[in-house]
């Protein structure tokens, strides 16, 4: 069932192939068969959300990459607290009906760190199945793009994501949902 796919960075094909790879011949993953171990390389960069509710983004695990980026972390909080809040109208409006449908999403993004340097950061974001749970996890593999710092802002420290810079749909296998999504980056850039 695996859907062959090339990406730019050679992280986001490894992760792609061990996410095919646990498959097994279903829609998405189960979350039992994610064995970090068989992608000790990328952990650094691996992020885990759920859905505790319809207002709350758990932060179910972050990697040290972004914990070193943002300079904290926030393992167990609500990620929609941390993103700007057209960012997290997206999330709430789209990423569990994608998440779910299934299908996966890559794209780039601006994150400000607590020092208040933005930078840009590419993800590619797929869903994992978790027994007796209704929503989809979402795993997310997160790279530096941008290592210079785009600009520097410190007027909201509290907000970590600033925008969705760019952002496509993966077909899984299954068909996409039907969403416009440049019209719907088109409302979550971040312009400065």
């Amino acid at each position: 069932m695996g859907v062959k796919k090339v990406f730019n960075h050679q992280e986001f094909n490894q992760y792609w192939e061990f996410w095919n790879k646990i498959r097994k011949g279903n829609s998405i993953p189960l979350r039992k068969d994610f064995k970090p171990e068989q992608i000790f390389g990328l952990l650094s960069e691996i992020c885990i959300y759920d859905w505790k509710e319809p207002d709350f983004l758990n932060i179910r695990l972050i990697g040290s990459e972004a914990v070193d980026r943002v300079g904290v972390n926030p393992t167990g909080q609500n990620y929609l607290d941390w993103a700007a809040p057209a960012v997290g109208d997206f999330m709430k409006n789209f990423w569990r009906s994608i998440f779910n449908y299934p299908a996966g999403m890559q794209g780039t993004y601006q994150d400000r760190s607590k020092t208040g340097r933005i930078i840009e950061n590419g993800f590619l974001a797929l869903p994992l199945k978790v027994a007796g749970q209704e929503d989809a996890q979402m795993m997310l593999l997160e790279k530096d793009l941008q290592i210079e710092e785009l600009a520097y802002d410190k007027s909201s420290p509290e907000i970590v994501t600033l925008g969705i810079k760019d952002m496509k749909l993966i077909d899984l296998g299954f068909g996409l949902p039907d969403l416009n999504m440049d019209e719907i980056a088109s409302q979550v850039i971040y312009t400065g």
